[in-house]
């Protein structure tokens, strides 16, 4: 399938990508994590600070991936925070 990316897009995508949250990468297709960057990138325009973020990426990875997903708030927190500074960027 093939899907039009703006350039906020683009940004979460190579973070998440660059992440990389459940090992898939080499094996799995580049827009594996295509939903959940959508959802990432939509909650980034509510969330107050990186603690909240946090907890959002958190959620969204727990939801879609379960036991598959193992990594940590503080992992997830390390992700906020660079996703906060490419919208300071922006």
């Amino acid at each position: 399938m093939r899907y039009s990316f703006d350039s906020e897009y683009m940004g979460v995508a190579e973070i998440i990508n660059g992440w990389d949250p459940i090992s898939l990468f080499p094996y799995a297709p580049e827009d594996e994590y295509h939903s959940e960057i959508n959802l990432v990138k939509q909650v980034m325009s509510c969330c107050l600070n990186a603690n909240e973020l946090a907890d959002k990426i958190y959620q969204i990875f727990s939801r879609t991936f379960g036991d598959l997903f193992v990594e940590t708030k503080q992992e997830c927190l390390y992700i906020a925070d660079k996703l906060l500074m490419l919208k300071k960027e922006k």
